[in-house]
């Protein structure tokens, strides 16, 4: 039996910051340009972290966007939740038993 070997480039490192605790991702086109973006569920810093696509395999720095203090969100998805021609953030936040629900912010 032939095997193909995967070969993958070199690992890049993006931050979430220092005691950020990154706990959760969801991958999609966030900005409906075409190109995948990632979002971050922060559960150290209480804040969802986004990381768009330049579409050649790199991202740009994290942006954050607080869920409120103590919120420790720990898990993110995304849809168009609201009909608006960006996608949205939906956040779950731990310590506050809520969904949080984040539009437009890229």
């Amino acid at each position: 039996m032939l095997l193909n070997k995967v070969h993958f480039a070199a690992l890049i490192t993006y931050s979430t910051e220092k005691g950020s605790r990154p706990v959760s991702v969801a991958i999609g086109d966030l900005n409906s340009d075409q190109v995948l973006d990632i979002v971050v569920a922060n559960f150290g810093s209480n804040n969802v972290g986004i990381f768009e696509g330049y579409g050649n395999g790199t991202l740009k720095d994290q942006k954050t966007h607080s869920v409120g203090y103590g919120g420790h969100p720990n898990k993110v998805t995304f849809g168009n939740f609201t009909n608006g021609d960006w996608m949205d953030i939906a956040v779950v936040s731990y310590d506050t038993d809520t969904v949080l629900l984040l539009s437009k912010i890229c």
